[in-house]
């Protein structure tokens, strides 16, 4: 009996110390466990802010952006282990005399320091105030996002198409994104690389000025040609490729139809049920088709994300006495963006900030505020430039 009770003292000691070992897998445990949930408050948070600022303009505040620079985590752990036995000596019954007692502790702590960047300065200015560009535009379009929904979003002008209630073009504007995405859903638009003419860098060139290190193929795109001349000069060229929306419509009603919506601007052949379309800035010349197949140019008037921003004003509701201090909107205007506005917390809400003692919410059940809600975060996400810091999470843990 007395080596049972000294056994299991030991064992109970032995497991004790191996409690406060296990700090050797500790590490990866509190990976697991508190990486997923930096990154969820992380979302949350940055739905918040965006659903903060839409609610500011409403009201005429000006925004506000936080971008979360850092997130520096430290943990710490310790354990410990006590244990004791007493047997008096000479004791008839040694069981009924022994006393053991076992003891332990483990402790854990975590610290973190978050750092927030306003976003200010000319960051602001590329990342609210710019424009979007036509290579992010083309991004968007090319990873699953619905045309329409883009284009009625980030679009100014198109062509001879204004997008806006007020506008003449209006209605012909949201016709031809109707279209375009009836033709996406077919699975008839694509992105290609279309040719354009060569950009002609020197006329004449003597034989003798001929470099052999330029690499000379016209199966290569991009590098640098050399095409000979009539008159036994040579001219340096560099060959261009850009991508271009090809349209494959299904009949020639809907072709004719695209056609008399973009008028002289189209450049589709009469007949034809294939229209490239190159998509072009308004502030870079267009690119030269001359020499290759007829490609429909319109020219984008891209709009800033202050300007989406203040384009989905129309949805946001006030309350009655807030009329007076709110901006002015059109109850007939479009609302990609339906944000509601209650006295309390609401029930389901997908997003709800509180402001001026309101609660202002996009409901869960509303998938198209939903699906535009998160197109715009995944915008201002392109918009983000180089001079704010990616948030990062540095866990630095010991053994």
């Amino acid at each position: 009996m007395y080596r049972s009770l000294r056994a299991q003292l030991v064992w109970g000691i032995a497991g004790c110390l191996l409690l406060g070992m296990s700090g050797c897998a500790f590490g990866p445990s509190a990976l697991q466990g508190s990486r997923p949930e930096y990154n969820r408050v992380i979302q949350q948070t940055e739905k918040q802010e965006l659903l903060l600022n839409i609610v500011r303009l409403r009201y005429g505040e000006p925004i506000k952006f936080l971008q979360v620079s850092s997130i520096v985590a430290s943990w710490n752990r310790g354990a410990s282990a006590t244990g004791g036995l007493t047997i008096p000596f000479g004791a008839a019954d040694i069981t009924t005399s022994n006393t053991a007692n076992i003891g332990g502790g483990f402790n854990y702590s975590e610290t973190p320091t978050i750092t927030y960047v306003p976003v200010e300065g000319q960051q602001f200015a590329n990342q609210i105030l710019s424009p979007l560009t036509i290579n992010n535009l083309q991004a968007l379009l090319q990873s699953g996002w619905f045309i329409d929904r883009i284009m009625a979003l980030v679009v100014d002008r198109m062509g001879p198409l204004v997008n806006k209630p007020v506008a003449p073009t209006y209605s012909q504007f949201l016709q031809l994104i109707k279209i375009w995405r009836q033709i996406q859903d077919r699975g008839d638009l694509s992105f290609i690389w279309h040719p354009q003419a060569d950009f002609v860098l020197a006329n004449k060139l003597p034989p003798g000025a001929v470099d052999l290190r330029i690499f000379n193929s016209s199966s290569q795109t991009q590098y640098l040609n050399y095409k000979q001349n009539p008159d036994g000069n040579y001219q340096l060229v560099q060959p261009l490729n850009s991508v271009v929306m090809e349209l494959r419509y299904a009949n020639q009603e809907e072709a004719d139809q695209v056609s008399k919506i973009l008028g002289s601007v189209s450049m589709r052949p009469k007949g034809e049920l294939v229209e490239r379309v190159a998509l072009n800035s308004a502030v870079i010349p267009p690119n030269d088709y001359a020499n290759v197949e007829p490609v429909t140019q319109l020219s984008m008037n891209l709009r800033s994300f202050s300007d989406m921003l203040f384009s989905l004003l129309p949805g946001v509701s006030v309350p009655p006495e807030d009329a007076a201090v709110a901006l002015p909107m059109d109850p007939t205007e479009i609302k990609p963006i339906a944000i509601q506005q209650g006295d309390s917390y609401p029930s389901q809400p997908f997003i709800a900030i509180p402001f001026r003692g309101r609660w202002f919410a996009i409901a869960d059940t509303d998938r198209v505020s939903k699906t535009n809600f998160m197109l715009l975060l995944t915008i201002l996400s392109l918009q983000t430039t180089s001079g704010g810091a990616a948030p990062g999470l540095t866990l630095p843990i010991g053994r």
